[in-house]
């Protein structure tokens, strides 16, 4: 598990120069390999308490760096929950990243606090990326979240609803969805 952690760290991290060689169909079925609990067990580590936090937390916070370098770069301008049929392959991962994550949030379990508040925290940053789907997964994943942190949620997406004004009508009907946890 350590070194699963260590090895996923250093894909987000670098994600850009490392996978480059690769098109969009052929990173989207490995990240989805990595991240589906049905497919492998990679992403399960960033969940067990008895692996040290210090890297879990790094992992965590290195899926930022894999929003921003590749998915914010490679993935098309459409809405995942609206253009299925048009959206580039890439898309459907990114989209679908926060289900496939290994948790929606415990809060009833101190333990958990700390994990819980790194991983709100990568999706409140992808919500400042100049992506449509960027914008649209962290959408998804907080709507999820929203019933284990709804104040966060509330809050976080009221925020990114006031600051981005130029939304499309369909991403901001997607946000007040988020808002009241209400996402497919």
């Amino acid at each position: 598990p350590t070194v699963a952690i260590r090895h996923l760290t250093h894909l987000f991290t670098a994600a850009q120069p490392l996978l480059s060689r690769f098109d969009n169909a052929q990173i989207a079925q490995g990240l989805w390999y990595l991240a589906c609990g049905a497919c492998s067990n990679y992403m399960w580590p960033l969940v067990q308490n008895d692996i040290p936090w210090k890297s879990r937390r790094a992992c965590i916070c290195s899926i930022k760096s894999l929003f921003q370098q590749l998915f914010a770069q490679r993935c098309s301008d459409h809405l995942s929950h609206l253009d299925k049929t048009e959206a580039d392959t890439l898309n459907e991962v990114c989209y679908m990243w926060w289900d496939l994550f290994p948790t929606w949030g415990d809060p009833d379990d101190p333990s958990c606090r700390e994990r819980d508040r790194e991983v709100l925290q990568v999706m409140a940053s992808a919500l400042s990326f100049d992506s449509v789907a960027c914008q649209e997964s962290a959408l998804h994943g907080l709507g999820h979240w929203y019933a284990q942190y709804p104040e966060f949620v509330e809050r976080v997406i009221r925020q990114y609803l006031q600051e981005t004004q130029s939304l499309r009508p369909e991403l901001r009907q997607y946000a007040h969805n988020a808002c009241q946890g209400n996402v497919p």
